[in-house]
């Protein structure tokens, strides 16, 4: 074949004829068309400049840049390309090239052609990719994943694709997420016999049978796609043109656990009901996970089912009862678990008073003190526990149960005596209805320490009763009317800004009721009963 395009005449090789003066270069190809594909090819040989060697489209509409150089006689010089004359010609910089492109159209010409009025010209192939390859046949094959009679989502089917050889190659294989399948793509390699298999994903979403076909389409290298064709265009065979497609699963559902002991939890050998909710299945297993359990007729679907503690101390968060059910038909299977709580061995109780020394008050124009008691159990309790203390006032315990905090109130007045006690009377009650009764830790708490108060003096008197006594002297902290700080003595003699404690009247006593005043000059002075000293006993 040859191209004769008016001063230029091209052979089948592409050859053209030059002339002395003019270059020509073709630097871009674009198709018009947005969705078009225009793949280039340049030449390797050229240095500073992308010149065009040639090109692969799946359009004949283009548009075509090219590069030219001026002539002595003709500045601008003038260019076609395919017969059009370039008209938006531009100067490359200050040199004498210029650069212009044109819309064409190659009416199945197999070069693209551009020529300079100087006589030279240029000629770039061009390969059409024409259509995309054609299948002829789509088949399922292989038949159903194993037993199955159904598929259901995720399930995978193979697919046998049959191209009509005389079409273009193909590269890929795109199955439609239509009917059965979900999207997906393939890169393929078709056989002697123009064949390729692929496998695809069952795209199932109902819970009900249906009979289901697929489609496909082919794309070559250039991205050219053919037409889809769908597995069912001429038959309704099961698992050649449709695919029953049924994503039902079995229902599992753990419902209200019985305790045999009336209890809320399970000790020893006791035994446990759970009520099931179950459809959609053929068969059904019962396991213990963790082998704390015993399950009775763990292969039959029945409710309820019995379970026995066998092994365990204390569960109530992992998973100790599991089953599996399955439906053949599609091979769905769907797990369910619970926990059967256990409650063996006796709850550990601590007890914390949140000070190592609780104060008192209520007396010398004082507020009775109360301070929080928590308790703590390292199970859930079933019931509030209880306490008691032997000194100070404690009230009822509160907190949610099941649970494993609860508080309560120790009033300590100024008239309770000080010193260390120990809690008496736990009971606490597990799960299981196991009861512990003894404190884990410190089972102790201290009455030590009063709230600040103001003591008057009588007029030049040295001495005045305190509505509580001393714990520690070393906690004792005094200040007098100008509320400046004094100082503890532990004796009878004159100290400016002294004060001791008695009891009785004028014997030392360090854990006395009786405040003594040793400042004698103050006492003297204070003969309208209005000096006081403000007496505190910390924490």
């Amino acid at each position: 074949m040859a191209y004769k395009a008016r001063f230029l005449y091209v052979d089948d090789k592409g050859d053209y004829a030059e002339g002395m003066d003019g270059g020509i270069f073709i630097t871009d190809v674009q198709p018009q068309n947005g969705g078009d594909v225009v793949d280039i090819t340049w030449k390797t040989d050229t240095i500073g400049q992308n010149i065009v060697e040639s090109v692969n489209a799946d359009t004949e509409l283009l548009t075509v840049t090219v590069e030219w150089d001026g002539v002595a006689y003709d500045w601008n010089g003038s260019v076609e390309i395919d017969n059009i004359l370039v008209t938006n010609g531009t100067r490359i910089e200050s040199t004498r090239r210029f650069q212009g492109s044109a819309d064409v159209d190659l009416e199945g010409m197999p070069y693209i052609v551009a020529l300079h009025n100087e006589g030279t010209g240029i000629a770039v192939p061009i390969t059409l990719q024409g259509a995309g390859p054609e299948i002829t046949d789509v088949d399922f094959i292989g038949g159903y994943p194993g037993s199955q009679t159904e598929v259901k989502d995720g399930d995978t089917f193979q697919m046998l694709i049959t191209f009509n050889g005389a079409g273009s190659e193909p590269t890929d294989v795109e199955i439609d997420n239509y009917g059965a399948m979900k999207y997906s793509t393939h890169s393929v390699t078709w056989d002697g016999a123009f064949q390729v298999t692929i496998i695809g994903t069952i795209d199932a979403t109902g819970n009900s049978s249906q009979a289901l076909p697929a489609r496909v389409r082919a794309s070559n290298s250039f991205g050219t796609f053919g037409d889809y064709l769908r597995t069912n265009e001429v038959g309704a065979v099961d698992g050649t043109d449709t695919v029953n497609c049924n994503d039902l699963h079995p229902t599992v559902v753990f419902g209200t656990i019985n305790y045999s002991s009336g209890f809320d939890a399970l000790k020893d050998s006791e035994t446990a009901t759970v009520s099931m909710n179950t459809s959609n299945l053929d068969t059904i297993m019962y396991s213990s996970p963790n082998s704390e359990l015993n399950v009775t007729n763990p292969t039959i679907d029945e409710t309820p089912k019995t379970v026995t503690r066998i092994a365990g101390d204390y569960n109530v968060t992992v998973t100790n009862l599991s089953a599996v059910a399955v439906r053949d038909a599609n091979g769905s299977a769907t797990n369910a678990s619970t926990v059967v709580l256990i409650a063996n061995i006796d709850a550990v109780i601590t007890v914390d008073e949140q000070s190592s020394r609780l104060r008192s008050g209520g007396n010398d124009g004082t507020a009775v003190q109360n301070h929080l008691i928590t308790m703590y159990s390292n199970q859930r309790l079933r019931t509030i526990p209880t306490l008691s203390a032997p000194m100070g006032t404690l009230g009822s315990f509160s907190g949610g149960v099941p649970g494993t905090s609860f508080t309560a109130s120790l009033t300590v007045h100024d008239n309770d005596t000080k010193g260390i006690y120990t809690w008496q009377s736990l009971s606490a009650q597990n799960l299981a209805g196991k009861i512990s009764n003894i404190i884990t830790g410190n089972d102790e708490y201290t009455l030590g320490g009063f709230v600040e108060r103001d003591m008057y003096f009588d007029p030049q008197a040295n001495e005045v009763v305190m509505g509580t006594y001393v714990s520690d002297t070393a906690k004792v902290v005094g200040l007098d009317k100008d509320l400046i700080a004094m100082t503890f003595y532990g004796d009878l003699a004159d100290h400016v800004r002294g004060y001791s404690f008695t009891s009785p009247s004028g014997v030392i006593n360090d854990d006395g009721n009786i405040l003594y005043w040793n400042d004698v000059s103050e006492v003297q002075n204070n003969t309208t009963g209005l000096s006081f000293i403000r007496i505190r006993e910390d924490v």
